[in-house]
């Protein structure tokens, strides 16, 4: 059953259906199972955050489908933004309204790759919403404690945009 992806952290009081840890257990999870477990989730909680990594697989297809808002997390780099692009024309061709899609620029230190006008520009025009930087070492601690950067560092830069992402 799918009911064993399902992890609890009782400090965060937060619930996470996580990734399967290694190929043997992804087997184990079925795909038909995922759309009433999602539904489930929508009337348990007032927020359902998943994250689907890159990939729009049998497994995430659904629940992209199901959610009420999309968050893509864009890059700078050219190879990420021309996936990104493909990624939103497959969305849109699904049927996904524009205005359920929402782009984050996560900004790397310094100039290199696109800027946030021409990410939008070559992004079909849709608008990005926030820029979050990274904060590399932040990240990594807030990882490595599993508490959410937001509650480890509130003020640093970076938890000030995903609070305004959240609202």
């Amino acid at each position: 059953t799918n009911e064993s992806f399902l992890r609890t952290r009782e400090h965060m009081r937060f619930q996470f259906l996580l990734d399967p840890r290694n190929p043997r257990e992804a087997q184990r999870l079925q795909s038909a199972a995922i759309e009433p477990m999602f539904r489930i989730l929508q009337t348990m909680v007032d927020y359902v955050c998943v994250d689907l990594g890159r990939a729009v697989s049998r497994v995430s297809l659904p629940v992209i489908k199901m959610s009420h808002r999309v968050v893509m997390i864009l890059s700078a780099e050219a190879t990420a933004l021309q996936l990104s692009k493909a990624t939103l024309e497959y969305f849109l061709s699904l049927g996904l309204a524009q205005k359920r899609i929402v782009l984050v620029f996560n900004r790397a230190v310094g100039r290199e790759g696109a800027s946030r006008s021409e990410a939008e520009n070559f992004l079909l025009g849709l608008p990005i919403f926030s820029t979050i930087p990274f904060e590399g070492e932040r990240f990594t601690l807030a990882i490595n404690q599993g508490i959410p950067l937001v509650q480890r560092e509130p003020s640093c830069t970076a938890a000030l945009g995903l609070r305004d992402l959240a609202l």
